[in-house]
């Protein structure tokens, strides 16, 4: 496993540079990031579940297959499936087997390549996203690169197609939450099992990382709709 990486790299460095250096180490500078920048990726995994959720084609998969009927087993599953992905690495005994258990787990009828690839993008851009919002600062072009091709790999175990490169993925991201996300009960289901997950011995707590999220994605789950 290649080294941590503590320093940034200089935004001045000649692009072959940044490649190499992304191609050889974005294991190391990811698994950096995730331990350096817990709480803001933290922050970024739930609003990608969020982000999942407020999708009615998505969540009507979900609640259909009863995966959430039990959301403190499901969600842990999820949890402890990207965290061991993250400890490991994908390519370890360990990451593949996670890679086994995430791949059974989104084997149900019409999970479609274009939602798996906007779920992909969620966990590529919201922890660098998080980091900009609640963290110390940007991430570098080295670690956007690097938390992309990490999760393309990861993708591609999964056997999403036609993922595109770091800048397309994030025109995807945003263009596919324009066009899909909208209010439907299910979503709400599902935040209301997300929430209840989150710290269920401080429900209002919970409740206020909901005000965190963008203003359509809380109308999308059920929140701050119309009277």
């Amino acid at each position: 496993m290649c080294p941590l990486i503590r320093k940034n790299m200089p935004s001045a460095e000649p692009q072959s540079t940044i490649e190499e250096t992304v191609s050889t180490q974005h294991c190391a500078i990811v698994q950096h990031m995730r331990t350096e920048f817990d709480l803001a990726h933290r922050e970024g995994l739930f609003v990608a579940l969020a982000k999942t959720f407020a999708v009615p084609s998505i969540s009507e998969v979900l609640v259909r297959t009863g995966g959430f009927e039990q959301p403190d087993h499901r969600l842990f599953s999820t949890h402890f499936g990207i965290s061991t992905l993250y400890a490991c690495g994908y390519a370890s005994s360990a990451g593949q087997a996670a890679i086994t258990r995430i791949k059974k787990a989104h084997a149900a009828p019409g999970i479609t390549n274009d939602k798996l690839l906007y779920v992909l993008s969620l966990f590529v851009n919201e922890p660098l996203d998080a980091l900009a919002r609640v963290g110390p600062r940007t991430a570098t072009r080295v670690e956007e690169l690097s938390m992309h091709t990490f999760w393309n790999h990861i993708g591609q175990e999964l056997s999403i197609t036609d993922i595109p490169d770091y800048d397309p993925l994030r025109a995807y991201r945003e263009n596919y939450e324009i066009r899909n996300t909208a209010y439907h009960p299910n979503n709400a289901f599902l935040a209301e099992r997300l929430l209840s997950v989150i710290n269920p011995q401080d429900p209002f707590g919970a409740r206020a990382r909901i005000s965190t999220l963008p203003k359509h994605i809380r109308h999308a789950l059920g929140y701050d709709l119309p009277q």
